[in-house]
Protein backbone atom coordinates (compact mmCIF):
# COMPACT_ATOMS: atom_id res chain seq x y z
CA UNK A 1 0.00 0.00 0.00
CA UNK A 2 3.29 1.98 1.03
CA UNK A 3 4.46 1.79 -2.69
CA UNK A 4 1.00 2.97 -4.63
CA UNK A 5 0.45 5.57 -1.88
CA UNK A 6 3.92 7.25 -2.90
CA UNK A 7 3.35 6.55 -6.63
CA UNK A 8 0.33 8.63 -6.26
CA UNK A 9 1.70 11.36 -4.67
CA UNK A 10 4.49 11.65 -7.72
CA UNK A 11 1.37 12.02 -9.56
CA UNK A 12 -0.52 14.11 -7.65
CA UNK A 13 2.19 16.62 -7.62
CA UNK A 14 1.92 18.10 -10.70
CA UNK A 15 -1.40 19.04 -10.53
CA UNK A 16 -0.92 20.54 -7.48
CA UNK A 17 1.62 22.47 -8.86
CA UNK A 18 -0.10 23.54 -11.87
CA UNK A 19 -3.29 24.43 -9.53
CA UNK A 20 -0.84 27.00 -7.79
CA UNK A 21 0.44 28.40 -10.84
CA UNK A 22 -3.01 29.01 -12.07
CA UNK A 23 -4.28 30.66 -8.92
CA UNK A 24 -1.12 33.38 -9.03
CA UNK A 25 -2.04 33.80 -12.69
CA UNK A 26 -5.65 34.55 -11.47
CA UNK A 27 -7.18 31.81 -13.79
CA UNK A 28 -10.16 30.21 -12.58
CA UNK A 29 -10.34 25.92 -12.40
CA UNK A 30 -14.32 25.91 -12.28
CA UNK A 31 -15.22 22.75 -10.32
CA UNK A 32 -16.78 20.64 -13.05
CA UNK A 33 -13.40 21.33 -15.17
CA UNK A 34 -11.68 20.06 -11.86
CA UNK A 35 -13.79 16.95 -11.78
CA UNK A 36 -13.08 16.19 -15.43
CA UNK A 37 -8.91 16.84 -14.81
CA UNK A 38 -9.08 14.41 -12.32
CA UNK A 39 -11.73 11.80 -13.74
CA UNK A 40 -9.02 12.06 -16.51
CA UNK A 41 -6.43 11.33 -14.89
CA UNK A 42 -7.59 8.86 -12.58
CA UNK A 43 -8.78 6.53 -15.91
CA UNK A 44 -5.29 7.25 -16.82
CA UNK A 45 -3.80 5.62 -13.93
CA UNK A 46 -6.12 2.73 -13.85
CA UNK A 47 -5.82 1.55 -17.41
CA UNK A 48 -1.85 1.87 -16.99
CA UNK A 49 -1.89 -0.35 -13.78
CA UNK A 50 -4.44 -2.98 -15.88
CA UNK A 51 -1.65 -2.98 -18.71
CA UNK A 52 0.93 -3.26 -15.89
CA UNK A 53 -1.13 -6.75 -14.59
CA UNK A 54 -1.10 -7.84 -17.42
CA UNK A 55 2.23 -7.54 -18.49
CA UNK A 56 3.22 -8.91 -14.93
CA UNK A 57 1.36 -12.17 -15.30
CA UNK A 58 3.59 -12.99 -18.49
CA UNK A 59 7.18 -12.30 -17.36
CA UNK A 60 9.14 -13.39 -14.25
CA UNK A 61 9.35 -11.79 -10.81
CA UNK A 62 13.08 -11.18 -11.40
CA UNK A 63 12.35 -9.03 -14.75
CA UNK A 64 9.30 -7.17 -13.21
CA UNK A 65 11.78 -5.83 -10.82
CA UNK A 66 14.34 -4.53 -13.18
CA UNK A 67 11.61 -3.37 -15.84
CA UNK A 68 9.62 -1.76 -12.94
CA UNK A 69 13.15 -0.10 -10.76
CA UNK A 70 14.23 1.14 -14.17
CA UNK A 71 11.21 2.67 -15.57
CA UNK A 72 10.95 4.37 -12.03
CA UNK A 73 14.39 5.47 -11.93
CA UNK A 74 14.83 6.48 -15.56
CA UNK A 75 11.11 8.64 -14.99
CA UNK A 76 12.65 10.47 -12.15
CA UNK A 77 15.35 11.49 -13.25
CA UNK A 78 13.87 12.95 -16.15
CA UNK A 79 11.52 14.71 -13.86
CA UNK A 80 14.46 16.22 -11.73
CA UNK A 81 15.76 17.68 -15.33
CA UNK A 82 12.38 18.45 -16.55
CA UNK A 83 12.47 21.91 -14.83
CA UNK A 84 15.32 22.78 -16.77
CA UNK A 85 14.04 21.25 -20.37
CA UNK A 86 10.91 23.08 -19.96
CA UNK A 87 13.19 26.64 -19.45
CA UNK A 88 15.18 26.09 -22.42
CA UNK A 89 12.12 25.83 -24.77
CA UNK A 90 10.91 29.12 -22.87
CA UNK A 91 13.89 30.92 -23.02
CA UNK A 92 16.01 30.01 -25.90
CA UNK A 93 16.55 33.06 -28.20
CA UNK A 94 13.62 35.01 -26.22
CA UNK A 95 10.99 33.20 -28.14
CA UNK A 96 7.56 31.86 -26.19
CA UNK A 97 7.17 28.49 -26.06
CA UNK A 98 4.67 28.29 -29.27
CA UNK A 99 6.83 29.79 -31.60
CA UNK A 100 8.64 26.47 -31.88
CA UNK A 101 7.88 25.04 -34.99
CA UNK A 102 8.52 21.85 -33.41
CA UNK A 103 5.33 22.09 -30.30
CA UNK A 104 2.59 24.64 -32.45
CA UNK A 105 1.66 22.26 -34.13
CA UNK A 106 0.58 20.15 -31.07
CA UNK A 107 -1.86 21.77 -28.48
CA UNK A 108 -1.18 18.92 -26.38
CA UNK A 109 2.68 19.08 -26.46
CA UNK A 110 2.48 22.95 -25.67
CA UNK A 111 0.73 22.50 -22.44
CA UNK A 112 2.56 19.61 -21.23
CA UNK A 113 5.33 21.81 -21.56
CA UNK A 114 3.64 25.00 -19.83
CA UNK A 115 0.91 23.81 -18.05
CA UNK A 116 -0.81 27.76 -18.18
CA UNK A 117 -1.51 27.60 -22.00
CA UNK A 118 -4.32 25.45 -21.61
CA UNK A 119 -6.07 28.53 -21.00
CA UNK A 120 -6.58 28.97 -25.13
CA UNK A 121 -8.88 31.96 -25.10
CA UNK A 122 -7.20 33.84 -22.49
CA UNK A 123 -10.69 33.99 -20.80
CA UNK A 124 -9.10 33.48 -17.23
CA UNK A 125 -11.36 30.79 -16.50
CA UNK A 126 -10.64 27.23 -18.21
CA UNK A 127 -13.60 25.82 -20.16
CA UNK A 128 -14.84 22.04 -20.56
CA UNK A 129 -12.72 21.46 -23.44
CA UNK A 130 -9.80 23.02 -22.21
CA UNK A 131 -10.07 21.10 -19.04
CA UNK A 132 -9.46 17.84 -21.11
CA UNK A 133 -6.54 19.38 -22.67
CA UNK A 134 -5.44 19.96 -19.19
CA UNK A 135 -6.11 16.38 -17.92
CA UNK A 136 -4.83 14.99 -20.63
CA UNK A 137 -1.43 16.86 -20.75
CA UNK A 138 -1.34 16.20 -16.55
CA UNK A 139 -2.00 12.69 -16.82
CA UNK A 140 1.14 11.63 -18.83
CA UNK A 141 2.88 10.96 -15.49
CA UNK A 142 -0.01 9.07 -14.81
CA UNK A 143 0.54 6.61 -17.83
CA UNK A 144 3.77 5.90 -17.48
CA UNK A 145 4.32 6.11 -13.33
CA UNK A 146 1.17 4.01 -13.32
CA UNK A 147 2.39 1.38 -15.70
CA UNK A 148 6.07 1.37 -14.15
CA UNK A 149 4.66 1.23 -10.95
CA UNK A 150 1.98 -0.91 -11.00
CA UNK A 151 4.47 -4.00 -12.51
CA UNK A 152 3.81 -6.58 -9.29
CA UNK A 153 1.60 -4.84 -7.21
CA UNK A 154 -1.45 -6.66 -5.83
CA UNK A 155 -4.93 -6.30 -7.58
CA UNK A 156 -6.34 -5.35 -4.31
CA UNK A 157 -4.41 -2.02 -4.12
CA UNK A 158 -5.59 -1.16 -7.99
CA UNK A 159 -9.54 0.48 -6.99
CA UNK A 160 -7.23 2.02 -3.90
CA UNK A 161 -4.35 3.94 -6.13
CA UNK A 162 -7.23 5.54 -8.52
CA UNK A 163 -9.68 6.50 -5.79
CA UNK A 164 -7.07 7.69 -3.72
CA UNK A 165 -5.31 9.90 -7.48
CA UNK A 166 -8.91 10.98 -8.16
CA UNK A 167 -9.77 12.37 -4.30
CA UNK A 168 -5.96 13.45 -3.92
CA UNK A 169 -6.15 15.62 -7.26
CA UNK A 170 -9.31 16.77 -6.58
CA UNK A 171 -8.39 18.06 -2.73
CA UNK A 172 -4.79 19.36 -4.34
CA UNK A 173 -5.96 21.27 -7.04
CA UNK A 174 -8.53 23.15 -5.00
CA UNK A 175 -5.96 23.78 -2.48
CA UNK A 176 -3.37 24.46 -4.98
CA UNK A 177 -5.41 27.41 -6.33
CA UNK A 178 -6.65 28.93 -3.18
CA UNK A 179 -2.84 29.06 -2.18
CA UNK A 180 -2.25 30.55 -5.38
CA UNK A 181 -4.69 33.04 -5.21
CA UNK A 182 -3.01 34.11 -1.77
CA UNK A 183 0.43 34.18 -3.14
CA UNK A 184 -0.74 36.19 -5.72
CA UNK A 185 1.79 37.87 -8.56
CA UNK A 186 4.43 38.67 -5.68
CA UNK A 187 6.48 35.07 -6.90
CA UNK A 188 7.24 33.71 -10.13
CA UNK A 189 4.08 33.25 -12.38
CA UNK A 190 5.44 29.63 -12.90
CA UNK A 191 5.71 26.87 -10.24
CA UNK A 192 7.41 23.74 -11.04
CA UNK A 193 7.45 21.07 -8.41
CA UNK A 194 8.67 17.76 -10.88
CA UNK A 195 11.66 17.41 -9.26
CA UNK A 196 9.77 16.31 -5.94
CA UNK A 197 7.78 14.28 -8.25
CA UNK A 198 11.43 13.01 -9.41
CA UNK A 199 12.73 12.27 -5.95
CA UNK A 200 9.45 10.55 -5.49
CA UNK A 201 9.65 8.20 -8.36
CA UNK A 202 13.63 7.38 -7.48
CA UNK A 203 12.70 6.33 -4.35
CA UNK A 204 10.27 3.83 -5.56
CA UNK A 205 12.59 2.62 -8.27
CA UNK A 206 14.97 1.49 -5.66
CA UNK A 207 12.23 0.01 -3.20
CA UNK A 208 10.90 -1.99 -6.83
CA UNK A 209 14.73 -2.98 -6.94
CA UNK A 210 15.44 -4.38 -3.62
Amino acid sequence: MLVITLLVLAVCIDSFATSITYGIGKIKIPFHCTLLINIIGAAMLAASLMLADFISDRISIISIKILSGGLLFIMGAVNLFFPFIKSIFTNCKGKELTNFALVKKSILLVIFLDETKADLDKSKSLSVKEACFLGVALSVDSLASGFSGGLGICQGYFIYGVLLCFFLGLIGINLGARLGRLISLRVSNRLDLSFLSGILLIILGFTKLR
